[in-house]
C-alpha cells in the first residue's frame, strides 16, 4: 500500500486528471488500485466531499 485512503483521496482532489486516468487504466486492466479500495471509488470521494484532513499518511 502507498498511503492511506484519506492520503489518497486528498490527493485525487489536488490532481483530478490523474486519478480519473488511474482509476481508467484500473477499469481497463481489471485490477483494483489497493485490496480494500478502488480508484473510481477515492475519485468519487473526492468529487463528493470537501478537502478531508488526512488523518494518517500510513496505509
Amino acid at each position: 500500500m502507498l498511503a492511506s485512503r484519506s492520503a489518497h483521496v486528498r490527493a485525487a482532489q489536488l490532481h483530478p486528471q490523474l486519478a480519473a486516468h488511474y482509476a481508467a487504466v484500473e477499469q481497463q486492466i481489471g485490477h483494483r488500485f489497493r485490496l480494500d479500495v478502488s480508484m473510481a471509488e477515492i475519485v468519487a470521494q473526492a468529487a463528493e466531499s470537501a478537502a478531508p484532513p488526512v488523518t494518517d499518511w500510513n496505509p
